[in-house]
């Protein structure tokens, strides 16, 4: 039987048992859109996403999510994964740990730093590459490398389930990525393998025999309506594996070092916001008493509050961004203007949350991170980003989540938090972006 698309939490078994009748021959719609539209005729893949979101409920994820593998999924499964799960968790584009053209014997030294992420839920991607060069395994021996590799990551002390994406065929195309006979049939044995796993810290894919040859963009790597028709047909898997918190929703709880009224996570338009445009930046507008919003190089920015946007008394702030930045340094920042902590934090380590919605559209971005910085602590690094790979973005929402910070060494009495955007040199802006509910907090409070 060729499975369809389905709706996220159901699976093929459920839809014949509510209907009577079979998943309809391969692929027919995705939401009412014909599949041969989504694939040949959208005008942008973005489009796409829209349909999918719209048709998915948000959950409150409160797990780390990560990718090791190869190109498949440094390419379009981030994006899917993040879709299925309404936007929350990790974002999977900033926790990448997927390189194009690795083999597992590439993945064994990357172990220590998947390790040191502390993923709850790892995506494994990996198996072609492994396949068609070096040694050129069979499947029997690759599926002893990968399960090393999986042992690993579950041995670690955080990562609690392994997602195994299996290897689905490939296609003839001018790229030159499709398998020989001999190399397909070690893939439908590394898959087999797979499939008859029964460690329950394992959750695998369902098999993926039955794909099609316009799911993917060059025979090998999915194209967006193909990684979501793949995904979606394990979604129940998916979206089963994470606990539903509301903790990273309630910015009122103790927990939140910045809970209190006096550094105002609701946002409240009162006195005492600062407006900051250096370089040529224009920046105009209303915002938070005790935050900031600054804009660097020749960009405009304007801030607006969005009363109750994110519940009552929790208020929104929307930048409206344009301009063609002269060089690659432009970037836009919203940050509180207080210390967040003061002392006692030898042995502690931190991490940061914000709700954002990025409005569809969005042109010249480059990423959008979120950065923690002391000077002369270990604190000072790069927290998240995540990368738009099109140059026009999707519409996205979610919580922006922040990798957990070294553990101190030294006692800091001051430790800067900001949400930066970043812009791609000489492309024109074209964005809006709403920002809500900051958190940041010990790691021990996860």
């Amino acid at each position: 039987m060729a499975i369809g698309v389905l709706k996220a939490g159901v699976n093929s078994q459920d839809v014949t048992a509510s209907t009577g009748t079979d998943v309809v021959d391969t692929v027919n719609y995705v939401y009412g859109y014909a599949i041969g539209e989504v694939i040949a005729g959208l005008s942008s893949e973005s489009k796409l996403e829209s349909i999918i979101r719209s048709s998915l409920d948000v959950a409150n994820i409160n797990d780390r999510i990560g990718i090791v593998g190869d190109s498949r999924g440094a390419d379009r499964l981030p994006w899917v994964i993040s879709i299925l799960l309404g936007g929350r968790g990790y974002m999977p584009i900033g926790y990448n740990h997927a390189v194009g053209g690795w083999e597992a014997t590439d993945m064994l030294p990357d172990v220590a730093d998947v390790n040191a992420d502390q993923f709850d839920v790892l995506f494994f991607t990996e198996g072609y590459n492994s396949l068609t060069t070096g040694a050129g395994e069979t499947g029997a021996s690759l599926y002893e490398q990968q399960r090393t590799l999986v042992d690993y990551y579950l041995n670690s002390g955080y990562t609690k389930t392994v997602f195994m994406c299996l290897n689905p065929p490939t296609f003839a195309d001018v790229s030159g990525y499709q398998l020989t006979e001999a190399q397909d049939t070690q893939r439908k044995i590394l898959n087999n393998l797979w499939l008859a796993n029964t460690d329950p810290r394992v959750v695998v894919e369902d098999e993926l025999e039955w794909v099609t040859s316009d799911m993917f963009s060059d025979g090998l790597h999915d194209n967006m309506a193909g990684a979501w028709i793949r995904l979606s047909n394990s979604a129940y898997k998916i979206r089963a594996l994470f606990e539903r918190s509301p903790v990273i929703r309630d910015i009122f709880t103790s927990d939140n070092i910045i809970h209190t009224t006096s550094k105002n996570p609701a946002l409240a338009l009162l006195t005492g916001g600062n407006l900051n445009p250096v370089n040529g930046a224009s920046v105009t507008g209303d915002v938070p008493r005790d935050w900031q919003v600054a804009g660097d190089g020749a960009i405009t920015v304007v801030s607006e509050i969005l009363e109750n946007h994110f519940g009552l008394g929790v208020n929104g702030v929307k930048l409206t961004i344009s301009g063609t930045p002269l060089n690659s340094t432009s970037n836009v920042k919203f940050k509180p203007q207080y210390s967040l902590v003061s002392g006692g934090l030898i042995g502690e380590g931190f991490e940061a949350f914000i709700d954002f919605e990025l409005l569809e559209g969005a042109t010249g971005i480059s990423n959008i991170q979120t950065v923690a910085t002391t000077l002369g602590s270990p604190l000072d690094h790069r927290l998240e980003e995540f990368t738009t790979e099109k140059g026009v973005a999707p519409a996205m929402s979610g919580t922006l989540r922040s990798r957990q910070t070294s553990v101190l060494a030294v006692d800091t009495a001051n430790i800067p938090l900001e949400w930066r955007i970043r812009f791609r040199q000489g492309v024109a802006i074209n964005v809006e972006i709403i920002f809500g509910r900051p958190v940041f907090r010990k790691t021990a409070a996860i």
